[in-house]
């Protein structure tokens, strides 16, 4: 590979390392990172048993220079034995950045990478140049920027899009994180690639079936894009190809919706296990699940909150937090678990007897006499929901603790939406009709994956207010909705069928 040729090969210390020559005066630091002291050197952004980020800042010509520096770690046995027969994941890495820009996909070249070898591997290293005033395109495109703006980088995007797909580069991880958004010398936004941890390149083009797939990954980030946005980057995908734009946007959808089916059943399953999004949580008090994106700190705050309520059942809120509060003294009683979510429990019979597993959910275990396992369904069945990508409150964690004598308590712990407000407070807003255009769009969201509850009432539902965006809806509780595997005409009809319902409803406000 030709740009192998611009690297020059060193032993610094324990690490073997291979430097870019405009950087190799970079050689007196990388030697830095194998000794004991390392830890004044760099700045830690992120770390893992398996993997640290870290900032790595160098004066040279009296200018001050600063370097994203990636560190791979093997602690257990197993890894240590498979790396031996390998490439490191440092070397992988490299190699796949080279050969993405040798295809003519824009990337940044990394500065240098190392591994620290005895008998097994030990560490491996990547340094990488950090760009300024640049930004993940997720973050781009959730900040405030205008509306030509936003066009321009979105047809960069696309076009990016299709020359790695014809250049064989498979992103596994194809999301708007690993894509970066910044100003080049001329002022113009520019668009790369980044993270090439999950890349692996052909030698051919990728297939149209393959390139749905990576499109439909992305697809899922809907929430950041108008219609027209989409269809302006699909544009630019396709070279302008009107015919097949349509036609590859209904291949999209479809592979999308079960892209989606997929990761709700997954997080189904790791929301009630110890992994890299999940957590278990326990002090003193309460044992439970938890996202694991929220500090010990805050979920202890919420925590001592509801062990001060003295209600037996009780939903109350801390800012964006709300706390939903399940006591229960003695023999655990149906009657007051359905009270407290508000469902009807004639209907949440007649759907055991008829819905799938999948399609049970929340509901499923409701009448086994475990209450324990009846909120563990409801953990479940939200975080299923929420990676369907639904309009739904976002799941923070399911707590219980046993009480004095034979008593239990459990805690379920969401986020709101933030701007939200009650559906019934419809006079507030600006627009009626904005405000039932919003409940239909709601209704054709949720269309591909069930259907809302039959018995939905207007409190059930939040609308919230963001400037001057468009309404829009979102479920209020989990159990407001209902998975299922009907086709979506008669999904999209029943649900149809229930905002009519709830239209005339509103009048009375």
């Amino acid at each position: 590979m030709e740009k192998f040729k611009e690297y020059k090969s060193n032993i610094l210390g324990p690490i073997r390392w291979s430097i870019h020559n405009e950087h190799f005066f970079l050689s007196p630091h990388l030697k830095r990172l194998s000794e004991p002291g390392r830890k004044s050197l760099l700045v830690i952004l992120r770390k893992n048993p398996y993997k640290v980020l870290a900032e790595l800042s160098v004066t040279y010509a009296n200018k001050e220079q600063v370097y994203i520096v990636k560190i791979y770690k093997y602690p257990r046995l197993l890894q240590k034995i498979k790396q031996f027969f390998k490439c490191t994941k440092a070397l992988k890495e490299f190699r796949m950045t080279c050969l993405a820009a040798q295809k003519g996909v824009p990337v940044e070249i990394p500065v240098a990478f190392g591994e620290r070898k005895l008998f097994f591997v030990k560490e491996s290293y990547l340094v990488i140049r950090k760009i300024n005033f640049c930004s993940t395109a997720g973050e781009y495109f959730k900040g405030a920027v205008s509306h030509n703006e936003r066009g321009s980088v979105l047809e960069k995007f696309g076009k990016l899009a299709s020359i790695m797909h014809n250049a064989g580069v498979r992103q596994n991880d194809f999301s708007l994180n690993n894509f970066l958004v910044f100003p080049d010398e001329t002022g113009d936004n520019k668009i790369i690639l980044i993270d090439f941890e999950r890349v692996s390149i052909q030698a051919k083009g990728l297939s149209e079936k393959n390139c749905i797939w990576y499109l439909a990954k992305l697809n899922r980030e809907t929430k950041h894009f108008t219609r027209t946005e989409r269809l302006k980057f699909l544009l630019s995908y396709t070279g302008y190809e009107i015919d097949y734009c349509k036609k590859l946007a209904k291949h999209i959808n479809r592979s999308t919706i079960s892209i989606q089916k997929k990761d709700a059943e997954k997080f189904r399953k790791q929301c009630v296990q110890e992994n890299r999004k999940f957590g278990m949580y326990k002090n003193r008090k309460y044992t439970g699940f938890y996202r694991k994106m929220y500090s010990s700190d805050t979920l202890e705050t919420l925590l001592r909150m509801a062990a001060t309520a003295g209600r037996k059942r009780r939903v109350f809120y801390k800012d964006q937090f709300r706390i939903i509060s399940f006591k229960q003294q003695g023999k655990y009683s149906f009657n007051a678990f359905t009270d407290l979510f508000g469902v009807d429990k004639g209907w949440m019979v007649k759907c055991l007897k008829k819905l799938k597993p999948l399609s049970c959910g929340v509901f499923g275990s409701y009448c086994s006499g475990s209450s324990h396992y009846a909120f563990i369904r409801v953990w479940k069945h939200a975080n299923a929901l929420f990676a369907l990508r639904l309009n739904v409150p976002f799941p923070v964690g399911i707590f219980w603790a046993a009480l004095p004598g034979s008593g239990k308590e459990w805690l379920l712990i969401s986020k709101i939406p933030e701007n939200s407000i009650s559906f019934c407070r419809w006079r507030e807003l600006q627009s009626v009709e904005n405000l039932r255009y919003a409940f239909f769009r709601l209704a054709e969201q949720i269309s591909p994956y069930g259907v809302f509850r039959k018995d939905l009432n207007v409190k059930d539902i939040l609308v919230q207010r963001n400037g001057v965006r468009l309404l829009k809806c979102y479920l209020k509780d989990y159990t407001s909705f209902q998975v299922n595997s009907c086709p979506v005409k008669q999904n999209r009809s029943f649900n149809m069928r229930i905002v009519k319902q709830l239209l005339p409803e509103l009048k009375g406000y």
